[in-house]
């Protein structure tokens, strides 16, 4: 995943959910954090946003958890379970607005 980042010089990642398997964390201080996300996810280029969405697994755990690692982590950008992002293009040409959330 690091090297398609670098080749493909990524600006941020967007998650589609089933972040932390088998059932999620149980709090923003879970160690799984650490051996599912940080010590997984190293590469520089991989050291960008994250939008993450939340999946059948995260809510199996605690989702609230999941959003109040966005406090600890500094790539990690999940405000709330839904949410939006605009997303401008370097040149300024076009918008882009992602939704997040699962129904």
């Amino acid at each position: 995943m690091a090297i398609t980042g670098t080749e493909a010089e990524i600006d941020f990642i967007i998650t589609t959910g089933d972040n932390m398997y088998p059932k999620g964390v149980a709090s923003a201080l879970d160690p799984a954090w650490r051996s599912s996300y940080e010590d997984i996810y190293l590469g520089h280029s991989l050291h960008v946003n994250w939008y993450p969405v939340l999946g059948n697994h995260d809510y199996a755990g605690n989702p609230q958890a999941e959003i109040d690692y966005s406090q600890i982590s500094r790539r990690r950008n999940m405000p709330t379970r839904y949410y939006s992002k605009t997303y401008k293009l370097s040149d300024g040409s076009r918008e882009c607005r992602f939704l997040f959330g699962r129904t």
